[in-house]
């Protein structure tokens, strides 16, 4: 599983996969090979889940802010964010 398919797959697909995963490694039933293939796809997904979460608490955060702007949806980025929070936007 590469990285464009795991941005096509919704977060609940995500976690589902993983802990498929995490259940097939833990029934000490399959091979180690198998183990060690499960664990880098696993650790892909994670990566995955973990940007997804900070991304979407950085847009909460952006929503739910006091700075009079009314919770306003922006375009989010990353990116943007560092450089707005550098020139002290924020």
């Amino acid at each position: 599983m590469d990285e464009k398919e795991l941005k096509n797959l919704s977060y609940e697909q995500l976690t589902e996969i993983l802990n498929n995963l995490i259940g097939k490694m833990e029934s000490n039933q399959i091979p180690l090979e198998e183990l060690l293939a499960n664990y880098e796809k696993g650790s892909l997904i994670l990566e995955e889940c973990r940007k997804r979460l900070a991304d979407f608490e950085k847009k909460i955060e952006v929503l739910t802010r006091d700075d009079g702007q009314n919770g306003e949806w922006n375009n989010f980025t990353p990116e943007t964010d560092r450089v707005r929070k550098d020139n002290n936007l924020f």
